[in-house]
């Protein structure tokens, strides 16, 4: 009950907050899936564009989704045994 995933390091603070709105105990405050895709299509157009293109919200969005593709070849898989 209530239990959420854990989030890897160096996953981006933007991802962390969508995906905890999207576990929220209330469904009424999470996203539609429609707003979800946007956020996505957003971030995507984030990460395409030159450096030169983006405000400093952007940049710093850019770069921490840069430097996660880094830091995930270096995460080892864990596995955890769940009592049933």
């Amino acid at each position: 009950d209530g239990l959420r995933p854990e989030f890897a390091a160096g996953t981006p603070d933007c991802y962390i907050q969508l995906a905890n709105q999207c576990m929220d105990k209330d469904p009424l405050k999470r996203p539609t899936a429609k707003e979800v895709y946007k956020k996505f299509q957003e971030w995507k157009i984030i990460l395409n564009k030159s450096i030169e293109e983006l405000d400093q919200n952007q940049t710093k969005i850019q770069n921490k989704f840069l430097n996660a593709d880094e830091i995930i070849p270096t995460i080892r898989p864990t596995q955890k045994q769940h009592q049933d």
